[in-house]
């Protein structure tokens, strides 16, 4: 069978990694099918080679456009495509061929304030409707992701296969504490949030948490680092450290790359997940690798990936996020268990397994 696959965002941050894994491992789970798969030119040297196996098509199509709901479909017929699968939500919905769709989350209908325009959120509505009807099997990553998919889209459950993310090895950092303070700015043992700023993401919530510390005991011995990019509400949250005058206590490092983000995980002396809503919540998983201990935000996938191995809090109450964080910092014994259950739970998400249960979708769709 020839089985084609939409690479074309490889280079995207979350569903990138999961095209790179996806592309790496499925050979090892499936040695009889070709796989055929579309991406853009400059991104010939990301395709791991497979002699054989995989045959490679270029297509020029823009993400999130027309012309990619007419190109594709032309060069599934031109390829002879027994199945096409979309990593995204952009399945073509009329092709020459059957269509499997992962679905990752449904950030866009949940918060579709965070579009630029109107236009864009029923674009992804129209899209998603579209990709999940016509598909023969949808893909997810939770079974939070599922349920929404079911209320959102009005999908069947026995459509839906929840197969979960796997975790990248972590590498042990070569930085030190002194290069985090040369770099950043951090000075004392501190606690870690990285990722976007997004409001549900709660970043004022574990903000607010922080400054209760900080009021009950000003030697509280800890900065808060906030480590992602944050454009779009930089001006909203350098206000609220300021009205807490929390300005020597809150770093806000900005992007950063993927080395210093291992060394802030590893030296971190614990990872705060105060997100409302996730569809996975990877980076609960990176701290884990790293032996950082987690807290987490009772919402969204988190529960779900996190297990037994984090502290939970309610993401609407910053008192409640304080005394969890104030638990884990002065309880040793608590953060060993933390560290040894992060060990164990990290080890039920593999990309190899992903690819292995994703090979067997393709047979069930194609059967």
């Amino acid at each position: 069978m020839r089985i084609g696959i939409d690479a074309r965002k490889i280079r995207d941050f979350g569903i990138g990694q999961y095209i790179m894994a996806l592309l790496t491992h499925l050979p090892e789970c499936n040695d009889h099918d070709t796989f055929v798969i579309f991406h853009y030119s400059d991104d010939t040297s990301l395709i791991p080679a497979h002699a054989g196996r995989f045959e490679l098509v270029t297509d020029a199509s823009p993400k999130y456009s027309p012309q990619e709901l007419i190109f594709l479909p032309l060069k599934m017929a031109r390829q002879r495509l027994d199945l096409f699968h979309a990593p995204h939500y952009t399945l073509p919905p009329i092709r020459p061929c059957k269509g499997i769709v992962t679905i990752h989350d449904v950030t866009h209908l949940r918060f579709p304030e965070y579009l630029r325009h109107l236009a864009m959120y029923y674009y992804a509505k129209g899209m998603m409707w579209a990709a999940a009807k016509s598909a023969k099997a949808i893909l997810t990553v939770s079974e939070c992701s599922k349920q929404d998919i079911i209320r959102y889209l009005g999908v069947p459950p026995e459509k839906i296969e929840v197969i979960h993310n796997g975790l990248t090895p972590i590498s042990p950092t070569q930085k030190r504490r002194d290069d985090l303070a040369a770099q950043f700015g951090i000075r004392q043992p501190y606690l870690l949030y990285l990722g976007n700023f997004l409001p549900h993401k709660n970043a004022a919530t574990l903000i607010q948490a922080f400054s209760v510390l900080k009021q009950r005991d000003t030697d509280f011995p800890y900065q808060l680092v906030l480590a992602g990019k944050h454009d779009r509400l930089r001006e909203q949250l350098l206000e609220q450290i300021q009205q807490a005058q929390l300005e020597r206590d809150v770093i806000l490092t900005g992007f950063v790359e993927p080395e210093w983000a291992t060394a802030l995980y590893h030296h971190a002396e614990m990872f705060v997940y105060p997100s409302k809503y996730e569809g996975f919540g990877l980076q609960a998983l990176e701290a884990m690798a790293c032996d950082v201990p987690v807290i987490i935000a009772e919402a969204g996938a988190l529960p779900e990936v996190a297990g037994d191995a984090a502290l939970r809090f309610d993401p609407n109450s910053a008192e409640q996020l304080a005394e969890r964080i104030l638990e884990l910092a002065s309880t040793p014994i608590l953060r060993e268990t933390l560290i040894q259950r992060g060990r164990q739970q990290i080890q039920k998400f593999s990309w190899r397994e992903m690819a292995r249960k994703t090979a067997a979708a393709y047979r069930r769709v194609l059967e």
